[in-house]
């Protein structure tokens, strides 16, 4: 499949709509992750939408107010490292990754928060790690309509990074 078929695929109101609640589920997840450290003075990140066989960005754009500011563009360079990282190693018949936690390395800068669901790759940087992976869980779930597959995926994802933002939130639903 070319970028080109991928981006006629693409469902561009639709992603539009989602985006708009994307800060709402940023907004919602920060009180999920008060006592941790990591998330203080965070409330934005850069996402991209990513082609899954390529990686090759689709969309870009930052969601919410990055800070601090100075880090912007090192949140833009991960969060396209995440997803090009997600399609090589998802592609490759002796790791099949479904998101890029599984192949995290902190001492090479590699982090989690990239996800791979059907033809698309969701990635972002700017939050923790799993702040980044559960937004993209929530993205993909609405751009998806929860539909039965891409939700028991996202179980899947969640479960093997253990990310309990979203298995919490699993349960309060």
């Amino acid at each position: 499949m070319t970028i080109e078929h991928t981006f006629r695929a693409l469902d561009i109101e639709h992603l539009i709509s989602v985006l708009f609640n994307a800060h709402a589920v940023i907004q919602k997840i920060l009180p999920l992750a008060k006592d941790d450290p990591a998330w203080e003075g965070r409330s934005g990140a850069y996402f991209c939408l990513a082609d899954s066989r390529t990686g090759n960005p689709l969309l870009v754009i930052p969601l919410g107010v990055i800070s601090p500011e100075e880090k912007a563009n090192k949140y833009l360079t991960v969060c396209l490292e995440k997803a090009r990282r997600l399609a090589t190693n998802h592609w490759d018949v002796n790791k099949l990754h479904q998101s890029s936690w599984e192949s995290r390395n902190p001492d090479e800068g590699k982090w989690g928060g990239a996800i791979i669901v059907r033809d698309f790759i969701f990635s972002m940087s700017g939050l923790p790690e799993l702040g980044d992976e559960f937004v993209m869980i929530a993205m993909a779930a609405r751009y998806f309509d929860n539909a039965p597959d891409v939700m028991e995926t996202l179980k899947n994802i969640a479960k093997r990074s253990n990310n309990q933002i979203w298995l919490r939130a699993l349960s309060l639903s």
